[in-house]
């Protein structure tokens, strides 16, 4: 494991350890990434054993703005990550190309399949194929045009890991239960969620 790897995790276990604090004061909730749990309604539980899926659209480099490093690391979850940029994807590679428990995928998810625009700005972190983002903190550096798929493809294949067993995890050890736990990460720049 590269130095890169053992500072992230490190980065992301403080900011587990944080989230709580950081929203209590009002503080943006990009210091709290890797808090994933502590995030949702109390109504969403998660296994306390590892295990389950993500899927992670925008997954930059899968290290340092991804939404899914906390679950592939610490919670030993399987992965699906996107990442439409050429650049970025290779970055992704590198970090995750003999992971046994992570696909990569180089391409854009949309309501369509077809070709689109997408617009890369300075830090790389606001990379888009959205439009009409209003907010964007600084000023596109450049754009290219990529292959896009239909977002049902997500769909599909989280269908076939939740059928093949892939995403269970054991919720009660004295009888032995199963349930499936599925995480659908969208960090795509305008369209966040």
């Amino acid at each position: 494991m590269n130095n890169f790897v053992l500072i992230r995790k490190f980065y992301v276990g403080m900011h587990y350890r944080v989230a709580p604090t950081a929203s209590l004061l009002g503080l943006p909730s990009d210091l709290s990434e890797g808090a994933i749990y502590k995030h949702l309604p109390s109504s969403v539980t998660f296994p306390e054993r590892p295990g389950g899926c993500v899927w992670d659209v925008g997954a930059n480099n899968g290290i340092w703005n991804s939404n899914s490093f906390y679950l592939i690391h610490a919670k030993n979850y399987h992965a699906w990550l996107f990442e439409p940029d050429a650049s970025t994807f290779l970055q992704l590679r590198e970090n995750y190309a003999n992971h046994p428990r992570v696909k990569l995928h180089n391409f854009g998810l949309s309501s369509k399949g077809e070709i689109t625009t997408l617009r890369l700005f300075p830090m790389g972190f606001e990379n888009t194929i959205q439009g009409n983002k209003s907010n964007q903190a600084d000023k596109m550096e450049f754009s290219y045009d990529i292959s896009v798929q239909d977002a049902a493809v997500l769909c599909q294949q989280q269908r076939k890991a939740i059928s093949s067993g892939l995403c269970d995890v054991v919720s009660n050890e004295e009888t032995d239960e199963k349930k499936s736990y599925t995480v659908l990460s969208i960090d795509a720049e305008g369209a966040d969620w």
